[in-house]
Order: C-alpha cells, then structure tokens, then sequence
C-alpha cells in the first residue's frame, strides 16, 4: 500500500475519532442534568456591577452601581447575604452625578435562591423593592434539569407588592457556563408580563455570572420599562 495513501488513511481516522468524540461529548452535555443550585458558606464575598437605564423618553435615567454582596448566615432553609452599595453613577436629564454615600441591604434567600425576605435598607412601601429584589435573584429549579428543560417559581403577594411568576428554560451548556432564559408575569388573571431576560450561571457551582434582562415599570419607567445589566466584577 502507497506510503502517502497509508498517511491519508491515518489522518482520516483521526479526524473521524475525534468527530465522533466530539458528538459524544456533545450528547453527554445535552444528557447531563444540572442543579444550577449556589451553595454559599458563610463569608462567601462577591462583586457585581449594576447597570439601570430607564427607556422612558420622558424621564430618561442610567445608573451605574458597584455592588459587594457578603454572605452573613448558611442553614439548612437558605441563607442572609448583605449586599453594599459601594457608590453611584447617575446620568439623568443631560447632566452626569456621581453618589459617594454608601448604602446597605440585606436579604435572606431560600437555599434555592429566592427572596424570602426584604430585611434591613429597602423602601416597601411600594412594588419596585420587590420586583427588582427577585429580578437580581436566580432562583435554581427544585430538581435538576437537562437542556431544554424548564420550572417556575411563584412570589405571593406581600406588602404592596402583587406577586409574580418566574419562568425559567436552561437553553444551553457551553465550556461550563450555563444560559438560561427567564421570564416574569404576574400572579393575576391576564398575568402581564414584568420582564424577561437571560441570566449566565456556573453550571457546575450555581455562582451567577452575568443577567441582561428588560422590565417593566421599575422606577417610573412605565411602558417603556428598563433595561438591567448585572456582571460579576
């Protein structure tokens, strides 16, 4: 057999084992089941930075936030995390102003991630508190989920607020990161929709990584909504 077609032969091998692994990896990844579920121990110190703009045309506002989120407190129902606001960018009306003054909240979650209570630093006198509370927090499903699988989660009403719904779909995995599309109606008959976005998650860990999602009716913004960036700093 001609030394160069023995070569060909080889190389097409090759190529074809690593094919074929390639396709076996990918069906593991479609196979494989994910928690999504973040395990914090307490101490567990994370940064984000927060980025709000407001669509209205009326009353056009972008804020820029650097957040620090401090674990206070693990047990077997969730966990309290302190989160401080460590100064703002605001740009509102044409003029740009920055806040120095340093704020703090504190929340507690339950172990699958959502807000359980609104504790220390928030306003609840209205619905924003509660709605951009529960929009900054991945609530992992109940059980794990292979690609293309969804669950939902339900916020009762509380205070002023009138309760929502989150719906969630883990679109794909990809080197180690998982996206997963998220939307939020409201609990009522018509059940409008208050926001919708993709949220970025450790696959393996349940670490948040990044959210982009757009809403409604956060901070006088009314039907134009607001568009809310958070990415691990």
């Amino acid at each position: 057999m001609p030394q160069v077609y023995t070569s060909m032969l080889v190389i097409m091998t090759v190529l074809s084992l690593a094919f074929f692994a390639t396709i076996l990896q990918s069906t593991n990844l479609q196979d494989s089941a994910y928690s999504l579920q973040w395990k914090p121990e307490k101490g567990a110190k994370s940064s984000f930075l927060l980025n709000v703009v407001s669509l209205s045309k009326e009353d056009p506002m972008e804020m820029e936030v650097a957040l620090t989120q401090v674990v206070l407190k693990v047990d077997e129902d969730g966990y309290e995390a302190e989160t401080t606001n460590n100064g703002a960018l605001i740009r509102f009306g044409g003029e740009e102003m920055r806040d120095t003054r340093t704020t703090k909240t504190e929340v507690e979650y339950t172990k699958r991630g959502a807000v359980k209570e609104l504790m220390k630093g928030f306003n609840k006198g209205g619905e924003d508190p509660w709605l951009f509370a529960l929009i900054r927090a991945f609530v992992a499903p109940d059980s794990p989920v292979k690609v293309g699988g969804g669950w939902q989660y339900e916020y009762k009403p509380k205070d002023t607020f009138a309760g929502a719904r989150l719906s969630y779909t883990l679109k794909s995995v990809e080197n180690g990161m998982a996206t997963v599309d998220f939307a939020v109606n409201g609990i009522g008959r018509e059940r409008p929709e208050l926001g919708k976005g993709v949220w970025i998650v450790d696959a393996k860990t349940g670490a948040l990584q990044s959210m982009t999602c757009h809403v409604a009716n956060l901070f006088g913004s009314g039907e134009a909504g607001a568009s809310i960036t958070l990415k691990r700093n």
